[in-house]
C-alpha cells in the first residue's frame, strides 16, 4: 500500500524523468556536438550544463515540484545544489578520463551521477516546502 507521500515521490520521479529527458536532449546535443567539433570533453560538458541549468530550474520549479515559493530563495539554493551535483559530475568525469575510459561512456556515467545527486538535493532542500 502506498502512502500519499510515496505517491508524491513517485509522481515527482516520473516528472523529473520527463523534464530530464527534455533537458538531456539539449545537453547531449551541445556536449557531443562540441566534442565532435574538437572541444575538450570537460569544456563541452561545462557548456552543456550551463545551458541545461536554465532549463532544469524552470522545469523543476514549475513542472516537477510545482513550487509556489519565492523564486529568489529557490534559485539561490538551486545554484548551490547545481554546484554540488556538477562537482560530483566533473570529479566522476575526470576520474574516468584519467583511467582511460572512452570519453562518451565517461560522459554518460558522470551524467548519471549528476541526475541522482540533483534529484535528492532538489527534493530535500531546494524545493523542500513543495516536496512534502
Amino acid at each position: 500500500m502506498s502512502s500519499p507521500e510515496n505517491g508524491n515521490v513517485t509522481q515527482q520521479v516520473g516528472r523529473y524523468g520527463i523534464a530530464g529527458a527534455l533537458n538531456s536532449v539539449v545537453g547531449f546535443s551541445v556536449i557531443f556536438g562540441l566534442q565532435a567539433l574538437g572541444v575538450l570533453p570537460w569544456i563541452a560538458n561545462a557548456i552543456g550544463y550551463a545551458i541545461g541549468f536554465v532549463i532544469a530550474f524552470t522545469l523543476q520549479k514549475v513542472f516537477v515540484f510545482e513550487s509556489a515559493e519565492r523564486m529568489s530563495s529557490e534559485l539561490k539554493r538551486f545554484v548551490v545544489a547545481f554546484v554540488l551535483a556538477f562537482s560530483a559530475n566533473q570529479l566522476t568525469l575526470y576520474a574516468l578520463l584519467s583511467l582511460g575510459v572512452n570519453p562518451y561512456l565517461a560522459q554518460l556515467t558522470a551524467i548519471g551521477v549528476y541526475i541522482v545527486s540533483m534529484f535528492f538535493l532538489s527534493r530535500n532542500w531546494v524545493f523542500r516546502a513543495s516536496s512534502r
